[in-house]
């Protein structure tokens, strides 16, 4: 059976995200869901981290705000995100006491990350001669481009990124108002549908 495009562009991406990041922690190899806290929304992503799939269980009045329901999506995608992390790190072989209990206690609120302060670089002495820039290499990839996908209707924009496949949405607020569950869905997946169209790496 011949790989459709998706799959093609998806087995790209984590080729990439491999080279960049290490292979440990992109380990997963199927798809993955998260939920909000109510399970009201579902997303699913693939193992590089990108929606390919929308659920939603409900749409009440609050959810036809556009800034709750955004809420709602990124908060279903960090944990879809979280997921996809765990049956990596899974995948990997079983952790040491230590390590399980940092991340316990991470969780729990007792440990904090912190983030260290990149040294001050030393004053550099000016330069008389013109240098040339390093060329790119061709396996280097733009983690950092946004790629964006609309709705068939154009309600719905989304952008994606290499390393963040919920990196922007913009909803229509007067068609959230009145549109159905189903509407609202399909919409979503089109536009996460037409992003990845143009996204593959």
């Amino acid at each position: 059976m011949t790989p459709s495009s998706a799959d093609l562009g998806a087995a790209s991406r984590l080729a990439a995200l491999r080279r960049l990041y290490g292979e440990e922690h992109y380990q997963a190899t199927e798809p993955v869901w998260g939920f909000d806290d109510g399970d009201a929304v579902g997303v699913q992503i693939d193992p590089t981290g990108w929606v390919v799939d929308v659920r939603l269980a409900r749409l009440d009045e609050t959810m036809r705000e556009v800034d709750v329901l955004r809420r709602l999506l990124r908060q279903a995608y960090a944990h879809a995100e979280l997921v996809r992390l765990a049956s990596s790190g899974e995948r990997r072989g079983p952790i040491n006491e230590v390590d399980a209990q940092r991340g316990l206690d991470l969780l729990r609120g007792r440990r904090r990350i912190a983030v260290r302060r990149p040294e001050r670089p030393p004053h550099l002495a000016r330069q008389d001669f013109v240098s040339t820039p390093p060329q790119r290499s061709l396996e280097t990839v733009d983690r950092f481009r946004v790629h964006r996908g609309v709705s068939r209707e154009g309600e719905i924009t989304v952008g994606v990124r290499l390393t963040n496949g919920l990196a922007e949405i913009e909803i229509d607020a007067a068609w959230l108002r009145v549109t159905s569950v189903e509407n609202l869905r399909y919409a979503l997946k089109e536009a996460f549908a037409a992003a990845y169209q143009q996204g593959d790496v």
